[in-house]
């Protein structure tokens, strides 16, 4: 798993924000059809009822005078007058229109609605869209009274359907067709713009990060450089002072074996100078036990948190077996030594430590928290996590240099940030968690 990049944040914002204004624009066509069907049915109605009314005068067989035909066709829609039986009047002037003899071709009309256009009330069909067009159909009563008698007639409208009307709601129609042709597209290629963007954005800031760490490795390498130049020259005096006096004086047993403990740790102290100096030289080596380790080396340093009043949480998993991982024993001891030592260091007036080992898939973790005043920044790009140094006035940030050196040697992973808790995320304490490779 990962460690959180905060880079990725913009990016998953704009995805974010796109996915909810597709949403957005889902409900408001939604709702734009909805009013766009209201306005064609009251549109139906109002050129039903006008039809209707010059229907009868037409209709009427003492009607006298030519009545002319309303000119309404805001809606584009065709017609047909059916009889009471429900077939189409042939003496309706509608009849033998061409769309009109279309539209008396179709099967799916209404019959229920037919028959309460029989009855005296107008109706209306839902209105349905395919993907070239819509389709709506008006059911409006039509009634002439000779005497006593009342004949009765249905005009049937449609709107839309596979007849190709030019008013203004198919134009409407057509209109908001093209929109969407036109705005999907340019909405994905906005999207496909804004992530090429962010990935531009989030692969500089890996190469700036990069060229940081490579600028703290030159920087480490030649400190250690005049480290080595300084130190292992008296060393090797030291050396060779504590050779002679164990061999040309006469020493009692308990001094004898003083000189032999100063030649050893000098030994020691070379050979994780070379160590740390050229790492190349030294292939990962498998730490079989980190659990049992981690026990040993905490128990070793009992009398020094009792001496600087710190209380130590460790937390330890309870694993069937040992738990191996690729380290180097001697050098991994180094740095938990590098991690006590500025704890101590930051805690002077005594504090808590918690040691937390456990697994994480293919990765065994080590969280190490003191309740010190944490990491502290500096410089003018005191915003990286690169630039994080120990909060001791004296520090420089070496020791965090060679974790993050030799856990990324062994293919792990080092995350070093400020501990912070409560309501007002207050810094409690410095933090470095260690993911080393579990080995197979």
């Amino acid at each position: 798993m990962r460690f959180f990049n905060p880079r990725r944040l913009g990016l998953y914002l704009v995805i974010g924000f796109y996915l909810l204004s597709i949403l957005a624009a889902r409900d408001q066509i939604h709702e734009t059809w909805i009013e766009f069907d209201k306005n064609l049915e009251a549109s139906l109605l109002i050129e039903g009822r006008l039809l209707a009314d010059w229907l009868e005068e037409d209709l009427d067989p003492f009607s006298t005078g030519e009545i002319s035909r309303p000119d309404v066709n805001l809606t584009g829609a065709s017609w047909i007058t059916l009889n009471g039986e429900g077939e189409i009047d042939p003496r309706s002037r509608f009849y033998p229109d061409e769309s009109a003899n279309e539209l008396s071709e179709r099967t799916d009309l209404d019959k229920n609605k037919i028959r309460t256009a029989l009855d005296g009330e107008s109706s209306t069909t839902a209105l349905e869209r395919t993907d070239k067009t819509y389709r709506k159909q008006v059911y409006y009563p039509v009634s002439v009274s000779i005497g006593d008698y009342t004949e009765k007639w249905v005009l049937v409208g449609e709107a839309g359907g596979d007849i190709a009307g030019h008013g203004y709601f198919n134009l409407l129609f057509q209109l908001q067709g093209r929109y969407w042709w036109t705005a999907v597209p340019l909405s994905l290629f906005s999207l496909v713009l804004f992530v090429w963007l962010f990935r531009g954005i989030i692969r500089t800031g890996k190469m700036e990060q990069a060229l940081r760490e490579a600028e703290e490795s030159i920087e480490l390498e030649s400190l250690s450089s005049t480290l080595a130049h300084e130190v292992r020259n008296p060393l090797s005096i030291i050396q060779s002072c504590a050779e002679i006096i164990a061999r040309d004086e006469s020493l009692s047993p308990d001094g004898d074996e003083l000189v032999s403990d100063i030649v050893s740790e000098v030994r020691r102290a070379q050979d994780v100078l070379i160590r740390h100096l050229h790492p190349e030289r030294h292939e990962s080596t498998e730490l079989e036990d980190l659990a049992g380790f981690c026990r040993d080396f905490w128990e070793h340093r009992k009398s020094l948190l009792a001496t600087n009043t710190v209380s130590l949480d460790l937390v330890l998993p309870d694993t069937q077996g040992p738990l191996a991982v690729q380290a180097v024993p001697e050098i991994l001891e180094r740095l938990f030594e590098n991690l006590l030592r500025n704890s101590l260091e930051a805690i002077p007036d005594g504090g808590n430590i918690r040691f937390e080992l456990s697994v994480r898939k293919r990765y065994a973790e080590i969280l190490f928290r003191d309740s010190g005043p944490g990491f502290r920044k500096r410089g003018a790009k005191a915003k990286k996590k690169t630039v994080l140094s120990s909060a001791k006035h004296s520090g420089k940030g070496v020791g965090l240099r060679l974790i993050r050196k030799w856990v990324s040697r062994w293919g792990g992973r080092v995350k070093i940030r400020n501990y912070r808790r409560g309501f007002f995320r207050r810094i409690g304490g410095a933090e470095v968690k260690i993911r080393l490779r579990l080995s197979k």
